[in-house]
């Protein structure tokens, strides 16, 4: 009998080692999944980022196209507008290099703010020159289909 029990024990051992090893494995690769997953969403906003300050080059070179053509009220007025724009550039570079140090959750955070100095980039733009010439590409609505006639 003890030497069933002490069989037992051996066995009972031998399981927990296991476990314990595969329990350090799936926690590594645990870990590791979420380092690729930060990693990767790191880099979808930092290529966001990207996209909108190309925009927003585009808007300012626009827009100073549109000042040196422009009269004395039009060209105050835009100048007003490009130098807001600026300062909002300005602000989504910080933007982009908090993005390097950033963890997950403030990568949440720190995208809400980015949003919203991309709102008041656009809304400065819009103001100054007109929604119709905003230089970003607008992507068309998918066009509907009309509903076939039902079969009598």
């Amino acid at each position: 009998m003890k030497l069933k029990a002490a069989w037992l024990m051996l066995a009972l051992m031998f399981t927990l080692t296991g476990c314990k090893k595969d329990t350090q494995n799936k926690a590594k690769e645990t870990i590791k999944s979420a380092k690729e997953d930060l990693k990767e969403l790191r880099e979808n906003i930092k290529q966001d980022f990207s996209k909108r300050m190309k925009v927003l080059d585009k808007q300012m070179d626009v827009l100073k196209g549109k000042i040196g053509k422009a009269g004395d009220k039009a060209k105050a007025e835009w100048k007003e507008a490009l130098k807001l724009m600026k300062v909002e550039k300005g602000a989504m570079k910080v933007r982009m290099d908090e993005l390097k140090k950033a963890s997950k959750k403030q990568l949440s955070k720190l995208k809400e703010k980015a949003k919203g100095v991309w709102g008041k980039i656009k809304a400065a733009y819009k103001k100054a020159v007109g929604d119709e010439k905003a230089p970003e590409k607008k992507e068309a609505a998918p066009k509907k289909r009309a509903a076939a006639p039902a079969a009598r």
